[in-house]
This record gives C-alpha cells, structure tokens and sequence, in this order.
C-alpha cells in the first residue's frame, strides 16, 4: 500500500491553484475539508487574539465527465397516449402548446425537475393548481416523458427536487441576481445516481461537464495531527500557542494527556467560542467538548457529548452565572460516535454546562 501511494505522489501533480485535469490526479492540499471554515473561529477583542481551527487534509482530485443518462425514446404507440393523457389532465390549464394559460408553462418542465418530485406535484397539486390523484402512476410517469423528462434515478421525493414540488413559484420582476438567480435545469452523475448536479439554465446551450469526488480516501497521506487550534497574536503578528484537537474517540485521552486530532474529519462542521474568563471551548468530530487555557493553550478538561456536534456554540448568563450551550444531536457516518449508550450518558439534545470559573466545570 505504502508503495501504490508513492507511484500516486509521484504521478500526481501539486501546487498552489493547480487546475484539475482528467488525465492525472492533481494533490490539493489543504484539501476539500482542509483549512479553517464552517465557523471555526473566536476572538478576543479587548486582548487582540484570535483563534482558528483549521485541518491540514489533502484530497486527491480528478475530474470525471458527467454522462446524462437519457430514457429510450418512446415508441409512437406510447408517445400517442402520453399526448392523449396530457390531452385529458393538463390542457385545459397549461394549452395545447404546454406554454399556459390559466396554469403556467410547463414547456420540457421535465427538464427541470426529477420524476419523485413531478409526481408529487401531480398527485398533491400546488398553488391552485388541484391534487390530480386519480391519476395512476404510469400516466403520471408517461406525462412526465411527454414533458422531456428521463426516467433515470434521482432523489427521493422531497429532497433534490423539493423546490420545485413544495415552493410556490417566483415571478421575478428585478435584476436576475435580486431575485434568486436564473431557473437551472438539473443533470444526473451516473455514478452517484442520487446525486443532482446543477446545469445550465433552459435555453442555454449544453456543454460537456465534469466532476470530481471530494478526494478524501487517502486520509493518512500526512501524519497527525490533522486539526489544531491556531492561537494568533494580532498586537505582534505572531502565533501565540498551536495545539492538536480531538482524537480517536475509542483512545479516550489518559488525565494530563493533550489531545492529537487524529480523527481524519478533524473538527470541521464544528465552532469555538471564547469567554471573558479565558477559557476557550472547542468541539470536535466524535462527539467531545475540549476546554482549553485561553492564554497559553493548555488543556483544562474534555467532556464526552452524547453525539457529534454541528454548528456553533452559544453562552448566556443568568443571576450572574454562565452557560453553555453545545447542539449534540448528528450522526455523520460511521465514523461518528454515539456516547449516548454509555453508562450514566446524557440522552442526544442541547447539552448545557454551567462555566462558574476558569478551569473548573460543572
């Protein structure tokens, strides 16, 4: 294995703003997940500091073109009663050439939407448009294909295509980019069947597509620690303290032991926050709650969250005492832990901990 990654290395090309190409695998580093984003900073205004979380992951990229996959044409027997179906359900509102009259137009409305999503608005209607459920789901499907639909895979019902089956339409009246941008057809990656990739809008011609995997296999191309806080010192532009955060949830950290961030999500999709008291609290993948030494970056203490925390944190005080709130409530993958079966564990919810002073918990 060791030597199959040195022949991709050495392959590969790398480099600040590398453009990724089909035909070799291009090495970004810090990577798809890498860096700091998703709300992983704090600061302290009155002392100037402030704290970054970030991840040094490289992803392995390469492009792949997108194949729109396309239903067989249909036959005329079929294209005569699919006609003959939209004849007896949808002229009278949408006219003989689909383009509206007391519903909208609905030219190649196929295009636009994925065949769950058409057959929730048929069977539940939308707007004024009335729920047509006496019509059986082959009629539907035929319609569907009738409207320039594919009958390929997509998204469950209520998901990749929910704006078009649940929202209201928009007229816009303003500047394109005031009103929500252009209506955008959507493609299919024959690879990844459930997953939509947006297109271009109707009416624009169509070139060929590409796209690339977030590249995140090869997790252990660098040596921990792949996720740290950075601590930086504004007043002198130097970095005041560096330390790792979060570690193999099934390695619990020992007393006095710092933490490694050996866990290849590192702390993305996660949030810091700073208190006047200077402690510094930062959560991580696998469901733990770090306390850090604000100043100098020592660890105070962990606490096991009963599940994987998303988004940030929040703190508020009452009667003079102060809290915090930690969301602990997301599963991830299978790589997410789940304390809340431990002995004694809390259930999974919003957790909050009282902060009475620096370095203690409760």
């Amino acid at each position: 294995k060791l030597e199959a990654m040195k022949q991709r290395v050495s392959a590969a090309k790398t480099g600040l703003y590398t453009p990724l190409s089909t035909q070799q695998e291009v090495i970004a580093m810090p990577g798809a997940t890498g860096g700091a984003n998703f709300g992983n900073t704090a600061s302290n205004p009155k002392k100037g500091i402030v704290y970054v979380a970030a991840k040094d992951h490289a992803s392995f990229y390469k492009l792949t073109k997108v194949v729109k996959p396309t239903s067989a044409p249909l036959s005329t027997a079929a294209l005569s009663a699919a006609q003959a179906a939209y004849t007896e359900n949808c002229q009278t509102c949408h006219g003989a050439n689909r383009q509206g009259g007391i519903g909208p137009n609905i030219v190649n409305i196929g295009n636009r939407i994925n065949l769950d999503a058409f057959k929730v608005l048929v069977t539940n209607g939308r707007a004024q448009m009335p729920p047509l459920n006496h019509i059986d789901e082959a009629t539907v499907t035929a319609i569907y294909r009738f409207l320039g639909g594919n009958v390929v895979a997509g998204p469950p019902a209520g998901m990749g295509g929910r704006g078009f089956a649940q929202r209201p339409a928009i007229k816009i009246t303003g500047p394109v980019v005031a009103s929500g941008g252009a209506p955008a057809a959507v493609a299919f990656n024959a690879q990844r069947p459930t997953k939509q990739i947006r297109s271009y809008p109707e009416g624009v011609t169509q070139y060929d597509e590409y796209s690339t995997p977030y590249g995140l296999s090869e997790h252990d191309l660098l040596s921990p620690p792949w996720s740290f806080i950075t601590a930086y010192d504004l007043n002198t532009g130097t970095i005041k303290w560096k330390k790792g955060l979060g570690q193999n949830a099934n390695i619990p950290l020992m007393p006095g032991q710092e933490p490694m961030g050996t866990f290849p999500e590192g702390s993305q999709r996660k949030g810091m926050i700073v208190t006047s008291t200077g402690i510094l609290f930062a959560t991580a993948h696998g469901g733990q709650l770090f306390a850090y030494d604000a100043d100098n970056g020592n660890l105070l203490w962990t606490y096991n969250l009963p599940m994987d925390t998303d988004g940030m944190m929040a703190t508020y005080e009452i009667n003079g005492k102060q809290y915090l709130v930690v969301s602990a409530m997301r599963r991830f993958g299978k790589e997410s832990v789940d304390h809340s079966k431990d002995l004694g564990a809390l259930p999974p919810g919003y957790i909050v901990l009282s902060i009475p002073d620096k370095g203690k918990r409760k």
